[in-house]
């Protein structure tokens, strides 16, 4: 009986799922497929497991990170080459895996800044391998695909974009220059759907993108903002920051008017809690919209206002006007309908626009 305990006791310890199994290997340096020539077709049908993957890379040395440049290579490669895949789960799983990849080694590079980012991720011709990844996520973006998968190209193009504090300083914009994703972010603004799932990340990204080394050389993305003209998309673009602007309005106002206490004590409040915020407060996630982050469309607004003169039409068009081209309002869905008093006290039986948020907000 106690060598069956000892037996059990130790198949339990070591056992592992696969994928972790491969994580172990692959960052040891171990060559996991020349002995399977479909290692890689069977690696993304297994579902990452984010913690491991990402504390099998936080754990190595700059030095083992250089040593085992070829793996990672060969690992981002592959992530790169299922984009075209019409497999959906190894499309998922691929664009998961490179996430975490993406976000670490940010991490990693922020912390030590001798880790070569490029040359850790990539190895030789990075300008091809970027240039095919961002043309996988163009066709994903424009083409009939789930929105979930649409949402995590997007979320992809947003690690890419967030992952130095100073965006001029990350190595891996420039290829976001040189093969532009304007044309089909902005048509994500177009339809109603689309723009409901997407426009917050397509907003905040297409702001990142405006900001990138725009002093020092033309950015694709400065002069496509500046130069649209087409009333839809600019109305998409203005009703997604009317909708952020107006979740924290209502909620802001739907508060005052609860509270019973008069617009002036109600109003001492708000602005003396803004002060009172402590060092505690959560930080917020990059490229993920949580409630208090108007910031990014803010700055969305003052880029579309300040390069497009086009835009000053959008900012004083009704949301409730039905002429065309114009696209139907859209508000993000919320977790609970806004009362009576929210209602009244935005006077939303009235026809809105940008410019009317903005200064509520």
């Amino acid at each position: 009986m106690s060598m069956r305990k000892r037996s059990g006791s130790g198949s339990k310890r070591h056992l592992k799922e696969k994928v972790v199994q491969i994580y172990e290997s692959f960052f040891k340096g171990d060559d996991l497929t020349s002995d399977n020539p479909t290692f890689w077709d069977e690696f993304f049908l297994l579902k990452p497991k984010i913690p491991q993957l990402e504390a099998e890379i936080q754990k190595l040395t700059v030095d083992q990170l250089n040593n085992l440049k070829d793996n990672i290579n060969l690992l981002v490669s592959q992530c790169i080459e299922m984009q075209g895949q019409e497999h959906h789960i190894r499309l998922v799983y691929a664009l998961q895996t490179f996430s975490v990849i993406l976000t670490t080694m940010y991490q990693r590079a922020s912390q030590d800044p001798s880790i070569n980012l490029k040359h850790v991720l990539l190895g030789e011709n990075p300008n091809i391998k970027m240039q095919k990844l961002l043309e996988h996520c163009g066709s994903v973006l424009s083409g009939d695909v789930p929105d979930s998968l649409k949402s995590m190209v997007l979320k992809l193009l947003l690690i890419i974009a967030t992952g130095f504090d100073n965006i001029d300083d990350n190595p891996l914009v420039e290829y976001l220059m040189s093969h532009s994703l304007f044309d089909p972010l902005i048509q994500l603004l177009c339809t109603s759907s689309e723009r409901q799932h997407h426009g917050y990340d397509v907003v905040l990204l297409v702001m990142f993108l405006v900001n990138y080394k725009k002093q020092e050389s033309a950015n694709p993305y400065v002069v496509k903002l500046s130069i649209l003209d087409d009333e839809c998309a600019l109305n998409g673009y203005g009703q997604v920051i009317t909708a952020a602007l107006n979740d924290f309005v209502m909620t802001t106002f739907g508060g005052m008017q609860a509270s019973g206490g008069g617009w002036l004590s109600s109003l001492t409040s708000m602005v003396g809690g803004i002060f009172l915020t402590t060092d505690d407060t959560q930080p917020v996630v990059r490229g993920q919209r949580q409630s208090g982050t108007e910031e990014g469309m803010l700055l969305g607004l003052f880029a579309a206002a300040h390069l497009n003169r086009n835009f000053m039409t959008t900012l004083a068009h009704s949301s409730a006007a039905s002429a065309p081209p114009s696209p139907p309002a859209t508000l993000p869905p919320r977790q609970s309908p806004p009362n009576l008093a929210q209602i009244q006290a935005l006077n939303n039986d009235q026809p809105t626009n940008l410019l009317v948020t903005f200064f509520q907000y």
